[in-house]
């Protein structure tokens, strides 16, 4: 899928690549650590390793995508639909999850 501004496309697509790649490692890792300790210090390797790996992609691409959006004119829409139906918490929406 390209990107809102073509030129964040190349971006966009390394990142998402990037992120894929470490995703499926994420995946693999953290099923065989159901909790306690271990599954902590994986969780805390595997966060790294992404900042390592995807960090600056993600931020080239969202500077990219920022760029667009204020050229656009399109920030003052995005907070006005936040304000109108904000997305819930992260907190709120576990506990609502859990309850279901």
């Amino acid at each position: 899928m390209d990107s809102l501004e073509p030129k964040c496309t190349p971006l966009k697509n390394s990142y998402d690549a990037c992120f894929n790649l470490w995703f499926e490692k994420y995946l693999t890792l953290t099923a065989n650590y159901e909790s306690g300790n271990d599954r902590k210090r994986v969780l805390a390797r595997s966060k790294e390793q992404y900042e390592k790996d995807c960090g600056l992609k993600w931020l080239q691409y969202h500077s990219c995508l920022n760029e667009a959006l204020d050229s656009r004119q399109l920030k003052p829409l995005l907070e006005a639909a936040r304000n109108e139906d904000p997305l819930p918490e992260p907190s709120k929406l576990e506990k609502s999850t859990r309850s279901n």
